[in-house]
């Protein structure tokens, strides 16, 4: 059906819908006016009321705090007094028998309504001394870290100062009822203890808020039925004035209609014609500008559309060739970057000392963390990992020197000291861009499991033992390379045993972070690491990828490295 017809009858519609809608209208309009006066009025004696209570709520919390406060510094101050004369090192057991003690630092915190909360009493490292529950004495609030972190965050901070306050939200221990609570931590002078006064500050007033709230029902109650009363007065008057102005409107709409559906019709076809033409490929096609403002704007644009489109696909073409040869550039490099890592696992099968893993994960197309190990003589392996400062494609040349530099430097200078002090001032010759890279190097004799090491501005290795023990190791405080010349390496030794595993890696691994910002950590790395003691060095490894991840969501935020290393037993 053409538009101009449509328009028609929906015209046509709308007034015999009125005709038969007309009483059902006019009740709607005086109950929505009904419904919009009572709504007013209770906003704003709903607003005034709001105000006043939240002005009564906030000066009440204030209060309550202050008088938290007060509780804890009573506290700490009796405690202070009678704990002067008592000798140190203190005993908690025999302070836990002093009644007297006791009974102040376990007192009750009252408010108007009644018991509010207590307070209890702890020292400089978290242990609870006196506690209104027996079973928490001699717990330490770290222990409950995980689920009142903002609780541990306030008492730590007390370690250190003398006042603290602050909320945090206590869960009940079936986990249903959660509720704001207020503490006040004082230390007590010349002692390692603090004071903690504890309580849930919205109780302390219930029975006062209570009144306000009900003061605003009542008011509200009231306007209610006061705008009821002249609704229906005014009824019979918007029944009599509907009547009319519908009449009225009947006939200018019947008018209005039939010049309305033709004046936005007829340009309204000519521009579906022309669409058509434009899908069929026909660029060239215009069409007459004419109608009401709109339409002659809509007709400008289609106008101008064509050349547009042209352009654009012009364009479009050019940027795709473009995006093509770019593409085929990177994956050219990543291709030469992979081909410089070793690829081939296992990689020495002629040795039967150790098992060895390792690989790269990329953030980008291509990575600046690189990995590497060769023999540099009959019984020593050098094991590598580094990681080049910054991503993607200058990261990744950085790095294909650096591990072409180091490699030849190593096998020619025995001294790992050296070797990487003379790597380190070749790496720093005309470094106008400034990088830079961090390395673990390793040499390890595949007989006696000792390795001499040198670490140049990376982060500890890691020794997964045996006996399923973590043991980090290999912190030098030595710089990058490629920051400074002429620096000074120092080495370092170290001994696998039968079965130990050594874990290399980047920061990659550690500072991995879900899509909420959580950091990985090296802590969930080292519960992998005991889990997993059974598996192959390169079952291992997977795991680790695959934890990695999944923890990231799939987009990993940096290179991830990482280089496995198990001893066997020869004999």
């Amino acid at each position: 059906m053409k538009i101009k017809n449509l328009l028609i009858i929906s015209y046509l519609t709308i007034i015999l819908g009125l005709s038969g809608g007309f009483y059902i209208f006019v009740r709607i309009i005086n109950k929505k006016l009904t419904s919009r006066n009572i709504k007013t009025a209770s906003s704003g004696i709903h607003e005034v009321v709001s105000k006043n209570y939240d002005l009564s709520t906030k000066v009440l919390v204030e209060v309550g705090e202050k008088v938290v406060a007060l509780k804890a510094y009573e506290a700490a101050y009796q405690l202070a007094y009678l704990l002067k004369d008592i000798p140190k090192p203190y005993n908690y057991a025999d302070l836990r028998t002093n009644k007297t003690l006791r009974a102040i630092a376990t007192m009750s915190v009252y408010s108007y309504s009644g018991k509010g909360g207590y307070i209890d009493v702890y020292d400089t490292n978290g242990m609870s001394v006196w506690h209104p529950t027996l079973e928490i004495e001699d717990t330490n609030y770290k222990q409950l870290s995980k689920k009142y972190p903002k609780m541990w965050q306030l008492v730590k901070e007390s370690f250190t100062k003398s006042f603290v306050t602050g909320y945090y939200t206590f869960i009940s221990n079936d986990g249903v009822e959660k509720k704001e609570k207020f503490m006040a931590m004082v230390h007590v002078t010349n002692t390692p203890f603090v004071a903690c006064a504890s309580v849930y500050i919205n109780d302390f007033f219930d029975p006062v808020q209570k009144l306000i709230e009900n003061g605003e029902k009542d008011a509200r109650d009231k306007a209610y039925s006061e705008i009821i009363k002249t609704a229906e007065k005014n009824e019979s008057n918007t029944m009599k004035i509907s009547g009319s102005v519908f009449i009225v409107l009947s006939v200018i709409t019947i008018f209005v209609g039939l010049w309305f559906s033709r004046t936005i019709s007829t340009p309204i076809g000519d521009l579906s014609r022309a669409v058509r033409k434009i899908a069929d490929g026909d660029f060239s096609i215009k069409v007459k500008q004419k109608g009401p403002p709109e339409i002659v704007q809509l007709a400008g644009a289609f106008n101008r559309l064509g050349g547009q489109l042209t352009t654009y696909i012009e364009n479009l073409k050019k940027e795709v060739a473009v995006r093509e040869t770019y593409q085929r550039e990177i994956d050219i490099a990543r291709e030469i970057q992979q081909s410089l890592l070793p690829r081939t696992f296992p990689p020495f099968p002629e040795h039967n000392e150790f098992s060895l893993y390792a690989g790269v994960q990329p953030a980008k197309e291509v990575a600046g963390d690189f990995f590497d190990f060769f023999f540099i003589d009959d019984d020593t392996l050098t094991l590598i990992v580094g990681d080049v400062s910054g991503k993607s494609v200058p990261a990744a040349m950085f790095m294909a020197v650096s591990r072409t530099l180091i490699r030849t430097i190593c096998h020619h200078e025995k001294d790992l000291a050296e070797a990487i002090a003379y790597a380190n001032n070749i790496l720093c010759e005309d470094n106008d861009t400034c990088m830079f890279v961090t390395l673990f190097v390793a040499n390890y004799n595949i007989k006696t499991g000792e390795m001499v090491y040198c670490n140049a501005g990376h982060h500890e290795a890691c020794n997964l033992q045996s006996n399923s023990n973590i043991q980090q190791f290999g912190k030098l405080s030595a710089p990058a390379l490629g920051v400074v010349q002429n620096v000074i390496y120092k080495t370092g030794t170290y001994k696998l045993g039968i079965g130990d595993r050594i874990i290399l890696y980047t920061d990659g691994v550690s500072e991995a972070h879900s899509p909420d910002k959580e950091l990985f950590g090296e802590e969930r790395l080292f519960e992998i690491l005991k889990r997993e003691t059974s598996k192959s060095t390169e079952e291992l490894y997977d795991i680790i990828i695959k934890e990695l991840d999944d923890f990231q969501g799939g987009d990993n935020f940096d290179d991830i490295t990482l280089l496995i290393l198990e001893r066997y037993r020869t004999d």
